[in-house]
């Protein structure tokens, strides 16, 4: 699959993740543009990894995902 599909793909997947977790996280200020930042740098994650083993992209990327929530929102 071509990068740019890829792109694509794991952009839609992330930012229905965090739409449903600006749903449950009302409190937070700013939560459009902190939600768009992680969906960018997780989706440019998932890119870069695209090319290592498979179960071990898995884990990077979520984990990577895990932390940008973490330190972006100051949660988890």
């Amino acid at each position: 699959m071509d990068n740019y599909k890829m792109f694509i793909l794991i952009f839609i997947e992330v930012g229905s993740f965090m739409l449903l977790w600006n749903m449950f996280n009302k409190e937070c200020e700013k939560r459009l543009c902190k939600s768009l930042l992680v969906i960018l740098f997780t989706s440019l994650v998932f890119l870069i990894t695209n090319y290592i083993y498979m179960p071990m992209q898995f884990l990077v990327n979520y984990f990577f995902l895990l932390l940008a929530i973490k330190f972006i929102f100051k949660k988890i």
